[in-house]
């Protein structure tokens, strides 16, 4: 079973196989679309304001959602080590980036899975992204 996201994003590889005028507009009607799945996808996750150290709470359901959404090739790592913790994310191609985020590491986990879902939308979508 694949996800919205990924659904959206496979929709938009096929406008390879149409060359000139008909390959523009599909990429464009298929932008259009790809965002509106994208934002779709975005709302129905359930937002939550219980504490990271609960069974359950924000980080438990952010490492969920990155296990079952997370772009195919994107690796997200957390590093923890006394009185400190931090993320960072690589994307398919092998290039890591550190999130600078200085509070929840719940946040900074979804901070890494937003900025992995909108570097395959750009590649996807040829769009400037992280990614070079």
């Amino acid at each position: 079973m694949t996800t919205p996201i990924q659904d959206a994003i496979d929709d938009l590889t096929t406008i390879k196989d149409y060359p000139g005028d008909a390959g523009e507009e599909l990429a464009i009607r298929s932008m259009k679309f790809l965002a509106k799945r994208a934002l779709t996808a975005l709302a129905t996750i359930p937002v939550t304001s219980v504490a990271a150290d609960e069974p359950g709470g924000a980080l438990a359901d952010a490492l969920n959602r990155c296990c079952a959404e997370l772009p195919e090739g994107y690796v997200i790592t957390i590093g923890v080590e006394r009185d400190s913790g931090w993320v960072a994310f690589s994307d398919p191609n092998g290039a890591d980036f550190d999130i600078a985020g200085e509070g929840h590491l719940s946040d900074d986990v979804i901070e890494a899975f937003d900025a992995c879902v909108a570097d395959a939308l750009a590649i996807a979508g040829h769009i400037e992204g992280v990614s070079k």
